[in-house]
């Protein structure tokens, strides 16, 4: 909002590179920031309408149901995860709400740059793209585990509500929004252990640059998995070969040494994020699958919960969590700079 209304000085820019919004979409950065402004708005449009249609569809009353669509298309698109009640979306009990609810958590968990592209008229952008590639595979991956999981717990007894609530929860969990439909106790008490465990590795993942998601990000994943690609072509060369590996992301672009550093080196930070909360939830006597799950949840800016963060938990491990939301929002580079300062400050050095 700053840098569409003012001018996009040195600070503007600063305060959007800071947001994960580092590409510009188009040549100037403040026409980059009203595209933002344009495809928010009219996804808004169109997600409240789809929202309010399948919430007046339950029973709800026109306008209730209308403050509520604002209020779940906000919290989705945004991957913000804030609902209404605290019952979530399983309060609605509708699956028509559950898919609008679905689309609009995907749509949070792509890139801006990806979004320019579709509205330009480039949908073939989706199936090129490395980050949307990844996603799918990844979202599939944990969803089967999810399925799995739920099988062998035997919670459920139907295929279609298996679906219905593992692929809802590996949706919510791997783009970082944080809906559920269930009570949240019953991720601990009913899920078994692997499905819960693959929520966990959705969390850690999270949605691609440049979104609304947190998490490691698939952008990341896939220059580590390039450079690897890379390394073990190098193994079965000859010595004097040389190997390039490329990806489509906007454009073809070519894995760089420094940029597969950069990613490795965020990629490892997050893991020691989530394991450090771990351990700070094994102190006060949690089981090391909740205080996991709990942690990576606050890290990565997610929101589902076992139980662990409320309204009785203890103050210290209360302020871990908020530690960790807060550098997982902003992640390790601003939060670095940010310690620099402050340090060089104490010492009396500009």
């Amino acid at each position: 909002m700053f840098i569409s209304v003012f001018a996009a000085g040195a600070g503007a820019v600063g305060m959007y590179a800071g947001e994960a919004r580092e590409d510009r979409i188009l040549p100037n950065l403040r026409r980059t920031a009203n595209f933002i402004w344009r495809v928010s708005l009219g996804y808004l449009a169109m997600g409240t309408a789809a929202l309010w249609a399948a919430l007046v569809a339950a029973d709800m009353p026109a306008w209730k149901g209308l403050f509520h669509a604002v209020m779940l298309f906000i919290a989705g698109f945004d991957t913000g995860g804030f609902t209404p009640t605290s019952a979530s979306v399983g309060l609605y009990h509708s699956w028509a709400v559950e898919l609008v609810a679905s689309v609009t958590m995907v749509a949070g968990a792509l890139s801006f740059a990806l979004h320019y592209q579709l509205w330009s008229g480039r949908p073939r952008e989706l199936l090129r793209n490395v980050e949307t590639r990844l996603l799918t595979a990844t979202l599939l991956g944990t969803f089967s585990l999810v399925a799995l999981g739920l099988v062998q717990s035997g919670t459920y007894h139907s295929a279609v509500v298996v679906l219905r609530r593992g692929l809802f929860h590996a949706l919510s969990a791997h783009t970082g929004t944080g809906f559920n439909t269930l009570p949240v106790p019953l991720f601990a008490t009913d899920w078994g252990a692997l499905a819960p465990g693959a929520l966990v590795i959705a969390m850690a993942l999270g949605g691609m640059a440049g979104s609304t998601s947190g998490g490691i990000k698939s952008i990341r994943l896939a220059l580590v998995g390039k450079h690897m690609r890379r390394e073990l072509r190098l193994m079965l060369l000859p010595p004097d070969a040389y190997a390039i590996e490329t990806y489509h992301s906007n454009g073809s672009q070519v894995v760089r040494p420094a940029a597969v550093r950069s990613a490795l080196m965020i990629l490892l930070l997050f893991l020691l994020l989530d394991l450090l909360g771990a351990l700070a939830g094994l102190y006060y006597g949690y089981s090391f699958d909740l205080a996991m799950f709990e942690s990576t949840s606050a890290a990565n800016n997610v929101g589902l919960s076992v139980g662990i963060a409320g309204p009785g938990a203890e103050a210290p491990l209360t302020l871990v969590y908020t530690l960790q939301m807060w550098i997982g929002r902003l992640e390790f580079v601003a939060v670095l700079a940010l310690v620099g300062f402050v340090v060089s400050s104490l010492r009396g050095r500009p």
